[in-house]
């Protein structure tokens, strides 16, 4: 079982928020939402979110500003894009910025969701413990 890390979603619909952060809790997961650009920045800044589910369209920012403003804050964030209208265009510059995966909603079901966040789980896991490794400097 790989560590669990603290969660951000970020989403303007109240629904996909809920549902994620049930169950996220369910599963044991600590979870915050937030409901758009200026809340989602203002929590990464004064929390330690490691894992992002981000939904790249949002009324008061751009998603893909954000990511690049949480790679500036935690460079290790696992980023993960969701999306009901991303082209693939879209999701290649979000992944240049620093997304790692992207969902497309509606989600087939919220067990595939956690798969990705399982997997980002992962890395941040052998990041640690390759960083645990290295000599300071």
């Amino acid at each position: 079982m790989e560590d669990k890390y603290k969660i951000l979603v970020i989403d303007d619909e109240a629904a996909i928020c809920g549902s994620l952060q049930t169950f996220f809790r369910f599963e044991d997961y600590e979870i915050e939402t937030a409901d758009g650009f200026t809340k989602a920045m203002n929590m990464a800044r004064e929390s330690d979110f490691l894992i992002y589910l981000l939904d790249l369209s949002m009324p008061d920012g751009d998603g893909q500003e954000l990511i690049r403003e949480i790679k500036k804050i935690r460079p290790t964030a696992q980023i993960i894009i969701m999306s009901g209208f991303a082209t693939q265009g879209k999701v290649l510059d979000c992944f240049r910025e620093g997304a790692v995966d992207c969902i497309m909603k509606p989600f087939k079901d919220l067990a595939s969701v956690r798969e990705r966040v399982d997997e980002a789980c992962a890395r941040l896991s052998r990041l640690r413990r390759l960083f645990q490794n290295l000599p300071a400097g």
